[in-house]
């Protein structure tokens, strides 16, 4: 008979509700796991996180959320003209985000491409030459390694997924505090944060992510953050790491 001590729900923001039961049944039986099941299902929803961000005090990208073209152009007088960026509330890796340029292609997007029920999140775009994308990774209470992502060329989004190229940097204290922060008040003792820094103003989430990945990072850092993963989750369970 198999002894489970520590899980470690790997599934990203697509998680469904079935798979979500499964985590909190581990959770009743005793096993430690790790995101619990209160903050995956708080993360899951980008929404939601940039909600519970924003009344914990922590600034995010200009967001709305919309379901039909007529929210859509109220949002556009909040967040300005196109181009805008469209999201799927339950996107991952890049995947589920377009760049809007024009109201036909919103259009499409919020007629076809939302999800039943949950609308499609629309958030203020910054060029790539006005902004930063930082990713951190956070590790129980310390910062595990951070990246300065730039998109390919001719890509708005800096994933690696999709092209996007990393390099290792120190994140600085501002930085390190806010990805921090951001972890905490979603419940979440790891926790990959997407930090974005305009040309002017501060840094601002864009979103974070419950299961991040963490190849790309090992590999411009150095690091082996799988070690680090690994340590945290054996230590908080009490075993041998």
């Amino acid at each position: 008979e198999v002894e489970i001590h520590a899980l470690l729900p790997r599934i990203g923001a697509n998680i469904d509700d079935y798979t979500l039961g499964l985590v909190r049944q581990f959770e009743l039986q005793g096993v430690r796991v790790i995101n619990n099941s209160i903050a995956i299902e708080r993360a899951r929803d980008k929404f939601r996180t940039l909600q519970e961000l924003a009344r914990g005090g922590i600034r995010v990208v200009e967001s709305c959320c919309v379901n039909n073209m007529q929210n859509l152009k109220r949002a556009l007088d909040a967040l300005g003209p196109y181009p805008v960026v469209l999201k799927l509330r339950s996107s991952r890796q890049g995947r589920g985000v377009t760049l809007a340029d024009k109201e036909e292609t919103a259009r499409f997007i919020v007629e076809n491409l939302r999800q039943p029920g949950r609308g499609i999140i629309v958030q203020r775009f910054y060029p790539n030459e006005e902004r930063k994308d930082i990713r951190v990774l956070v590790v129980g209470d310390k910062v595990a390694g951070a990246a300065l992502m730039t998109p390919a060329p001719g890509e708005f989004r800096s994933n690696v997924h999709v092209g996007g190229k990393g390099e290792a940097i120190d994140p600085g204290p501002e930085l390190r505090g806010l990805a921090l922060e951001a972890s905490k008040l979603l419940g979440l003792e790891i926790a990959g944060v997407d930090i974005l820094i305009p040309k002017e103003g501060p840094p601002m989430v864009v979103e974070v992510n419950y299961a991040p990945g963490f190849q790309g990072l090992e590999a411009v850092t150095g690091l082996d953050i799988a070690r680090v993963i690994i340590k945290y989750i054996t230590t908080s369970a009490g075993r041998p790491s």
